[in-house]
């Protein structure tokens, strides 16, 4: 009876330990989140500031710039003044540039950033222990995706994504294929489990 009560609170106190592990990960991946999405906002500020100063060429009024998963337009409001904006396109997505007939307007720029697709990925959760996992990206907004089904050795269920490359810029290396990932399901066994970690798109 004795080594029975000693064995529970021992797997008590390892559930506890893997807990706090599982806690500890989760707040580490939320701060430099955070700090990477502050980081990108001013690097945002920065450029559309220098972009402004510099303005665009007198013979030129509109300039599209497509840099991988970043697309950057360029082009004179009423008043004359350079406008920038910066788009993110993800890799299922599109663009098409429709050039106006009319030497009065711009160019349309047609960005589809959301939308349904079939993708499958892979990657690693942390559950309790570190677990590969196998998944196929069905909805893809801006920089967010599902994925359904999302399955590992213990579990199988549903998982959301985002792209960390923003959150990721002030490394200066490029992570345009690397998602931070979350995921949910139901145990083989009979219960439900959720993890966090990273997957990539095949």
């Amino acid at each position: 009876m004795e080594r029975y009560r000693r064995r529970k609170v021992r797997q008590r106190d390892v559930g506890m330990i893997e807990r706090i592990k599982t806690y500890l990960i989760c707040i580490l991946l939320a701060f430099l989140g955070i700090s990477g999405f502050v980081y990108s906002l001013k690097q945002k500020e920065l450029d559309a500031l220098t972009v402004q100063v510099q303005g665009l060429e007198k013979d030129l009024k509109q300039k599209v710039v497509i840099e991988k998963s970043i697309i950057k337009t360029l082009y004179r409001d009423r008043e004359g003044k350079t406008v920038y904006r910066t788009i993110y396109l993800p890799a299922e997505g599109s663009v098409v540039v429709n050039q106006s007939t009319d030497s009065a307007k711009i160019d349309e720029v047609i960005i589809k950033d959301k939308g349904f697709c079939f993708r499958p990925g892979f990657g690693f959760v942390y559950s309790d222990k570190i677990l590969p996992v196998f998944d196929l990206k069905v909805v893809y907004f801006k920089r967010w995706s599902l994925m359904a089904p999302s399955a590992n050795l213990d579990y199988i269920g549903i998982g959301v994504s985002r792209h960390v490359d923003d959150l990721l810029e002030w490394t200066h290396m490029r992570f345009e294929n690397t998602e931070v990932y979350l995921n949910g399901g139901h145990e083989y066994k009979g219960s439900w489990r959720f993890g966090v970690g990273l997957r990539m798109n095949l």
